[in-house]
């Protein structure tokens, strides 16, 4: 018996697919700097959505990889109250973008289930494209790119 998806038209499912692919949407997918499945938030397209920028989700802050204050301030920490795609507090790296073609993206997304999990609330990622813009470690240039600046 083959997954629940594929009795879905490839249309209908482009489709979907394109329907989750919003500033604020948060999908978990396979990441591979983590080598594992990771969630991501949405927050920045390109000029014609041909790529997409995302964020990861953690679980908490890693103080081996964010040593000082500086880089700790990257870590937007999001409660899971209210937030039904997160199962505990966690926290949001900032620090740098993940660029994604779109097109793959909505690849991904069709092939995977349960991808999407849901959505940060308009005041909260407003927050978090603020920390971006602010982050001293992403490029001016790749934060133009994607509105974040």
């Amino acid at each position: 018996m083959g997954a629940l998806g594929d009795l879905i038209p490839k249309n209908t499912r482009i489709k979907l697919a394109e329907n989750i692919l919003f500033l604020g949407s948060v999908v978990s997918i396979y990441d591979e700097d983590a080598k594992k499945i990771k969630r991501h938030i949405i927050v920045g397209f390109d000029n014609g959505k041909i790529a997409t920028a995302t964020v990861r989700i953690n679980s908490k802050k890693n103080p081996n990889f964010y040593r000082n204050y500086n880089e700790q301030k990257l870590c937007y920490f999001i409660k899971s109250k209210g937030n039904k795609f997160l199962e505990w507090d966690s926290t949001v790296d900032c620090s740098d973008l993940i660029e994604w073609p779109t097109e793959n993206l909505k690849e991904i997304l069709l092939e995977e289930s349960s991808t999407f999990m849901g959505q940060v609330e308009d005041r909260e990622l407003d927050t978090i494209r603020s920390v971006i813009a602010d982050a001293d470690t992403i490029p001016p240039k790749k934060k133009k790119k994607y509105k974040l600046k």
